[in-house]
């Protein structure tokens, strides 16, 4: 039903921004996303973490989301795959680490693969905390 879907209190509406609903998985350690299961789910990071994400394929999406100031997400790619750019990031280069730090409570980063090349930022909360491995 079409009001469903305006009802942020509806399961209709969290299906229709592609979220599962009560899919939040929280991490206190490095842990690396699965193709099938994690996706469309929102990770919450509550300690210095590496996120290894899996080889790209075609609509695979993740949100990564910083549970306190000063966590550290480092989010690796698979080796042949990088990160595209988007948001006011440019493209990275194959194999490079996405890095977020100094950021505070609730920053994120939401990511969608191309399912060839590697991974677009389709969502950062500040840029300025971002940079790519070197």
């Amino acid at each position: 039903m079409k009001t469903d879907v305006l009802n942020k209190n509806s399961n209709a509406f969290a299906q229709e921004i592609s979220v599962r609903p009560n899919a939040v998985e929280y991490h206190g350690s490095s842990f690396t996303l699965d193709n099938a299961a994690d996706v469309g789910s929102t990770h919450i990071i509550t300690a210095d973490a590496t996120v290894t994400l899996p080889a790209t394929s075609a609509g695979l999406s993740y949100t990564l989301v910083a549970s306190d100031d000063d966590v550290e997400i480092t989010v690796s790619p698979n080796a042949s795959d990088k990160f595209l750019g988007g948001c006011g990031k440019a493209a990275g280069s194959d194999n490079k680490d996405l890095i977020f730090s100094n950021g505070k409570a609730g920053d994120c980063v939401k990511l969608l693969a191309d399912g060839s090349a590697g991974w677009y930022i389709t969502h950062l909360s500040d840029a300025s905390k971002v940079s790519y491995e070197s």
